[in-house]
């Protein structure tokens, strides 16, 4: 019975080492990894806002000459750049295949606007604004903003498998938890019988041991009585 109690409980903890095992290895694969996603989401909605801010404050400036606007864009150019580098850092995948086009447009956007703040002071505002609404800077923003769409859907892509992977991983943590349920009840419920049969057992013995404490104790009694009449 020894051997079987202990097997139960050997068995019962092994089955509670595992699972809570498997749901620490999985915390610990998720998190960094839906971190890192969550981080790279941020960056990438940073990346098209500032970009748009970058456009419109050299359109600000060249529609109505001031050139406080361009101090702005000076502020928020280092920020996208950061962001982008960030991004790529945390995802190079994600850049991958269109990195170069991207970089080129890129390029062309940041000499065509610089072109239109000299403009700007200058005081040739007209054609500032016909530099930054021309064909060619028209052109090199669909790249640009291309580019930054599909490292904005690559990363999107990378939470999303990041967060299937967890459901999957989750998911058999959950059926193993359920098929282990049933066998850790019964492993328990065996320890459990197995102790009540050995108090019962422990209890008997007793029993029988105080009947068997009785007869000495009253057998001693009547032969003390016979040795009294016989003296």
């Amino acid at each position: 019975m020894t051997s079987i109690l202990t097997i139960a409980v050997v068995f019962s903890l092994i089955l509670v080492a595992v699972g809570s095992w498997n749901v620490w290895q999985i915390s610990q694969q998720f998190q960094p990894g839906i971190a890192t996603a969550i981080e790279l989401q941020k960056l990438s909605g940073a990346i098209i806002h500032l970009d748009e801010v970058l456009t419109m404050s050299t359109r600000m400036a060249a529609t109505t000459g001031d050139l406080k606007w361009e101090i702005r864009y000076r502020e928020h150019e280092p920020v996208l750049e950061r962001a982008l580098e960030k991004a790529i850092e945390l995802a190079p995948e994600s850049y991958e295949g269109h990195a170069a086009q991207t970089d080129a447009a890129n390029v062309q956007l940041v000499a065509m606007e610089n072109q239109a703040f000299e403009l700007v002071r200058q005081g040739n505002t007209a054609q500032a604004l016909e530099l930054l609404f021309s064909p060619d800077y028209e052109a090199q923003k669909a790249i640009y903003a291309d580019g930054m769409t599909a490292t904005t859907n690559a990363l999107q892509a990378r939470l999303d498998s990041n967060l299937n992977a967890y459901r999957k991983k989750l998911s058999r943590s959950s059926v193993f938890s359920l098929l282990s349920f049933p066998i850790l009840v019964t492993s328990w419920l065996v320890i459990l019988y197995l102790v009540k049969q050995y108090m019962q057992r422990r209890q008997q013995a007793e029993r029988k041991l105080w009947a068997t404490k009785l007869e000495l104790e009253n057998g001693n009694s009547r032969l003390i009585q016979i040795l009294k009449l016989q003296l």
